[in-house]
């Protein structure tokens, strides 16, 4: 009995938009979108980074030579310098690194620190639109040594930058803002925060409501917020063996982590309510370096990982719907002999539905080259062109097309920033191995949207009268 009133009442559900769970019409299964490209020329290239903007691709990286900055579309290769390069960095890549982020109206920003000269280094900022690079700015004043810059751009258009160097008193971490699209920058401010919450590089996202979240790592995994005015921290693990952590802010304003804990590979952390969800992805070698995460427009978290094996590194990715478990992980980039170091990811949403993941890391082969290799997922968002939310089921006959960039692919919107839980239940995803670049001819809406507010309440209002109903009447038919 009560599993027909169940019954109707999801049938309602179906019909009137009460979100009652997955309508996907089969899990998110990432497959590799072309092969690895070779991004620039080989050399002493270190922390390159990535964001997806606008239909486009940005990766920005340190060599000794300059601070560089190219780009593609997503659909089609190679890169190819945006301009001239923006401005040097200094003979020691290492440490002085280059960030992009894009604005909601389009522009890239570039931030990088310029050691170029002794004692006097800088953290410095160009603004790309229209075809052309802004005048260089300076973020900071000089110092003897600046390291991990980052830079995150609120909803409001204000540009938020972040650095570490010698802050009196309270930590290493520094920040300024410019709300003038970085002609003009505020004076740096020490982020006053608990002191073990400095150690590590930081990560740094922006949330819908224009909150800055922060992670850094050092032993601990932290997370500190600012709200404008001022910045809170919390402990997100009380381990002491995590580091490398990354950050990225999903679509309900919640906190998503990707960090590697040592000899044990690498893991996730989620906020709720309560606090903050920790898992860890399959054990596939020690990992090394940072662990991106990514959360899209549509609320699924990507992430991404380093891993040892054998003496030689893999790139491996994963991603998981709102509510489900992440993917098998994909083997994105087998070893090839040489190391791999310092990945970062990127994402974006297309009109046809599928996640656009852009993956760029150090290969070295031979000198270091920047290197990148997308892995598309069908069916991550629901399409441009379905209506209300109600999608075409995929073909029964298996029916599938090539993922060729035609124009279907357009970008709809773009959430990818760059910068862990393999499965919900570790021992249930097994390694899989993508080797096509197809997607389905169709697929499933992630959610129903509410046709009304009062949809839930009524519907429940229903399903309880009806089992009421039901329930007095057989106790009034009892003998």
């Amino acid at each position: 009995m009560v599993d027909r009133v169940r019954s109707r009442f999801l049938a309602f559900a179906l019909v009137f938009g009460l979100p009652h769970g997955s309508l996907r019409a089969e899990p998110l299964s990432p497959a590799l979108y072309g092969g690895v490209e070779d991004i620039g020329a080989e050399g002493d290239n270190k922390w390159p980074s990535v964001v997806a903007h606008g239909g486009n691709v940005y990766v920005g990286w340190g060599s000794r030579a300059a601070a560089n900055v190219v780009s593609r579309t997503e659909d089609q290769g190679p890169f190819a310098p945006l301009g001239d390069p923006p401005g040097v960095v200094g003979d020691n890549p290492t440490y002085f690194n280059v960030r992009v982020a894009g604005a909601p109206d389009g522009t890239l920003h570039a931030v990088w620190i310029d050691g170029s000269v002794a004692n006097a280094v800088q953290l410095l900022h160009r603004a790309y639109a229209s075809g052309a690079w802004s005048p260089t700015r300076d973020v900071s004043p000089s110092y003897d040594f600046v390291n991990g810059a980052r830079v995150v751009v609120r909803p409001s258009g204000e540009l938020f930058a972040v650095w570490s160097a010698p802050c009196e008193g309270v930590g290493n971490l520094v920040f300024s803002r410019s709300n003038d699209a970085g002609t003009s920058w505020s004076a740096p401010q020490c982020i006053e925060m608990d002191a073990e919450a400095y150690a590590g590089i930081s990560s740094v996202g922006t949330a819908a409501n224009g909150d800055v979240h922060l992670a850094c790592a050092g032993g601990s995994v932290w997370h500190t917020v600012w709200n404008g005015r001022s910045f809170t921290s919390t402990r997100v693990t009380e381990a002491a063996d995590d580091f490398d952590a990354t950050l990225s802010v999903g679509p309900d304003g919640r906190a998503v982590f990707g960090f590697r804990k040592v000899g044990q590979g690498a893991y996730w952390a989620q906020q709720n309510e309560g606090g903050y969800h920790v898992e860890a992805f399959p054990m596939l070698g020690e990992v090394i370096g940072p662990v991106p995460v990514v959360v899209d427009g549509a609320g699924n978290v990507h992430a991404a990982w380093l891993a040892t094996s054998a003496g030689s590194q893999e790139v491996w990715y994963a991603v998981k719907a709102p509510g489900d478990s992440f993917s098998a992980p994909l083997l994105a980039v087998p070893a090839d002999g040489g190391f791999m170091s310092n990945l970062d990811l990127a994402l974006s949403l297309g009109a046809d539905g599928s996640a656009r993941a852009h993956l760029v890391w150090e290969g070295w082969p031979g000198e270091i080259q920047v290197r990148h290799q997308q892995v598309r997922t069908a069916c991550a968002a629901c399409p441009a062109t379905c209506e209300d939310g109600l999608c075409p089921a995929p073909h029964e006959d298996g029916d599938e097309t090539s993922g060729s960039g035609t124009s279907a692919d357009t970008e709809a919107s773009t959430e990818g920033m760059s910068t862990g839980e393999a499965t919900e239940a570790t021992s249930s995803g097994s390694a899989s191995h993508g080797s096509s670049t197809t997607e389905p001819a169709g697929c499933g809406c992630p959610s129903a949207p509410r046709r009304a507010a009062w949809t839930p309440a009524l519907l429940l209002l229903l399903a309880g009268t009806s089992l009421r109903r039901r329930v007095h009447g057989s106790v009034a038919r009892r003998p």
